[in-house]
C-alpha cells in the first residue's frame, strides 16, 4: 500500500481493505456452517482450498512486483537505503537498526496503534462476559453483538474519508473517545446500556477501518519500508493479547463495573497521545520549515522538499526551474534536485497546469 499509493488513496484504500477483511469475516462463517450442513465438515476445507488456489492465480495474474524499496512512480527503484555503513555506504538496516534508528517514531507509533488493536479486542471480549454476568442467553447476546459488527462493516467509507480530511491521528482520537463513552455507558449496568454500548463500539471500530494499514504504509520510509513495518507491526500488535489479559485479571480481582471503567481510562489516555504526542505520518519525511524560504508557495501547489532534496509535486505542476536549468515532472508530478553541498541555496520557480494562464511561483530552497 505505501509503495503503490499516496495520500487520500493510500486512505481509501486502506479502509476499503479494512470493509473486504469484516465483509469476509462476516459472511464465511454463514457460508461455512451451510456448506457443512449441506454436505460434510470435510466439504469446508476442501473450498477453503479452492479458494486459496484461486487467490495465488489473482495474486500472480494481477499484483505487480514491488521491491522493498519501492517508490512511487520508479519501477523497482533502486532508493538510497536509510542508514550508512562503517565505510559510509548506503546499507540497508538491519530489524536492530531500524529501532536504534527510528525508535523516537516507532515508540509514538507503536503505543497509538496498540490501542487500536487493544480495544475491539476488548469490546468483543465484553459481549460475553457482559452476557455471562447478565443471565442472557446466547440468542440475546448474538443479537446485540451483531448489530454492533454491522454497523462496523458498513462506516468503512466514513473511515476513508475521515482518515483523508482529519488525518489519521485526528480519527484515531475520535475513534478512542467514542470507545471510552461506550464503555462507560456500558457500565451503568442497564440494558439500554449494553445496547448503547453495541451502537457505540460498532461506530468506533468502523471508523478505524484500515487506520492501522493506511497509518502504517505512510508513517515507513520507502527506503527501509519491509523491516520497519515489520517491527512496528509486532510491536504494535501486542494490543491484541494484552486486551483479554486485562479484562479477565482485573475482573477476578476486583469486578466487571471496575475493569470496564479501567479500560475506559485507557481509552481516553490513548485519545491523548494520539492527538498531542503521535506525528501525522505523511509530515514525517519533510525537512523543518526553516529549510523552505516562502514555504507558503510549496503548500499553495501541495508540495513538499524531502529530507534527499526531492521536490514532490502534485500532478499539476507542469514545469520547474532550477537554478538555470528547467526539469520537467514525471506523470506523478515528482521533480528530482541534484544534491548540493549542505549549505548553499538553489532558487526555484514552478508553474501550475490550469485552465488559466500559467501562474509562476518562485521559492528559494536551503539545504541543510
Amino acid at each position: 500500500m505505501g509503495s503503490t499509493t499516496r495520500g487520500a488513496l493510500t486512505d481509501h484504500a486502506s479502509s476499503t481493505q479494512g470493509g473486504v477483511a469484516r465483509i469476509a469475516t462476516t459472511f464465511a462463517p454463514l457460508i461455512g456452517g451451510v456448506v457443512a450442513e449441506t454436505w460434510s465438515p470435510t466439504a469446508v476445507y476442501k473450498l477453503q482450498g479452492v479458494f486459496a488456489v484461486l487467490c495465488a492465480a489473482s495474486t500472480y495474474a494481477y499484483v505487480p512486483h514491488i521491491s522493498s524499496t519501492q517508490d512511487l512512480g520508479k519501477p523497482n527503484a533502486k532508493v538510497k537505503e536509510c542508514g550508512p555503513n562503517q565505510q559510509g555506504s548506503a546499507t540497508p538496516l538491519s530489524f536492530v537498526g531500524v529501532m536504534r534508528e527510528h525508535w523516537p517514531l516507532l515508540a509514538k507509533a507503536v503505543v497509538f496503534v496498540s490501542g487500536i488493536f487493544f480495544f475491539p479486542e476488548g469490546a468483543e471480549l465484553l459481549f460475553s462476559l457482559e452476557g455471562h454476568a447478565r443471565d442472557m442467553s446466547q440468542a440475546e447476546v448474538g443479537r446485540i453483538a451483531a448489530l454492533s459488527f454491522l454497523i462496523d462493516l458498513a462506516l468503512f467509507p466514513v473511515a476513508g474519508i475521515m482518515m483523508s480530511t482529519l488525518g489519521k491521528t485526528c480519527t484515531g482520537g475520535v475513534y478512542f473517545l467514542l470507545m471510552a463513552v461506550s464503555l462507560v455507558v456500558l457500565s451503568s449496568g442497564s440494558s439500554a446500556g449494553f445496547w448503547a454500548f453495541a451502537l457505540l463500539a460498532g461506530i468506533s471500530n468502523g471508523i478505524s477501518s484500515g487506520l492501522t494499514l493506511s497509518f502504517g504504509a505512510q508513517l515507513a520510509p520507502s527506503s527501509c519500508r519491509s523491516n520497519f513495518l515489520a517491527v512496528f507491526r509486532t510491536l504494535a500488535r501486542a494490543g491484541d493479547p494484552l486486551a483479554s489479559e486485562l479484562l479477565g485479571v482485573v475482573t477476578n480481582a476486583g469486578s466487571l463495573r471496575l475493569a470496564e471503567l479501567l479500560v475506559a481510562s485507557i481509552a481516553v489516555l490513548n485519545a491523548c497521545w494520539a492527538l498531542a504526542c503521535v506525528p501525522e505520518p505523511e509530515q514525517q519525511h519533510a525537512l523543518p520549515k526553516a529549510s523552505l524560504r516562502h514555504s507558503w508557495c510549496a503548500r499553495r501547489f501541495g508540495a513538499l522538499v524531502g529530507p534527499d532534496n526531492s521536490y514532490a509535486a502534485v500532478p499539476e505542476i507542469s514545469s520547474c526551474t532550477v537554478g538555470k536549468s528547467v526539469v520537467e515532472p514525471d506523470l506523478q508530478g515528482d521533480v528530482e534536485l541534484a544534491a548540493e553541498e549542505p549549505g548553499t541555496s538553489t532558487d526555484l520557480s514552478l508553474e501550475r497546469r490550469t485552465q488559466l494562464p500559467h501562474v509562476p511561483c518562485e521559492g528559494h530552497v536551503r539545504t541543510s
